[in-house]
């Protein structure tokens, strides 16, 4: 099987998986499966977008997907990922043994903080965000743990004034934390 088919097999797998699990944790994802109603409408009714990241086990990180394109050649990137439509606003993406959950507009925050490692291949570019992080601002869910979902947040305070801090760095909004 060629190398797209091949990623593209694996990736719908894992959306039938996480369709599942979300079902059975309350969360309904109706996914679109023509390319018309993905490009035009969105990856789901939803607007969830999921992505399986085959590496997380080996890695220890989240790779977020900015921009890619179909078949390694010269020429630009287009917007995809966190970037490629607007009607989207949750992203889970993992494995099937830990998946993260993540606002859409809080990926962007994150990628546009540059505080994040940036990473081309030849058909895709993106950032790639440490467990560490992933942990702190996404919800997570163990799927191989007995169905049991946790939310891992060391210290909400912080977090929050974190956040606050990406939301507010780059403009004159308001400050809730001298």
């Amino acid at each position: 099987m060629p190398y797209r088919q091949n990623r593209m097999k694996a990736g719908q797998l894992y959306q039938d998986f996480i369709v599942d699990l979300a079902w059975g944790q309350g969360l309904v994802i109706a996914l679109y499966s023509s390319e018309e109603y993905q490009k035009g409408v969105g990856e789901s009714r939803t607007g969830a977008e999921i992505k399986y990241d085959e590496r997380y086990a080996e890695t220890g990180n989240i790779y977020i997907e900015t921009a890619e394109k179909a078949y390694p050649r010269n020429g630009e990137y287009w917007p995809s990922g966190i970037y490629a439509n607007e009607k989207t606003w949750l992203y889970l993406i993992g494995d099937y043994d830990i998946v993260f959950i993540f606002p859409k507009n809080l990926l962007i925050l994150l990628d546009k903080s540059n505080k994040y490692q940036r990473k081309q291949i030849k058909t895709s570019q993106g950032f790639i965000i440490p467990d560490c992080d992933a942990k702190k601002y996404g919800t997570v869910w163990y799927p191989k743990s007995s169905g049991k979902i946790k939310k891992l947040t060391d210290d909400l305070a912080q977090q929050g004034k974190e956040l606050h801090y990406l939301a507010t760095k780059d403009n004159n909004q308001f400050t809730l934390w001298g």
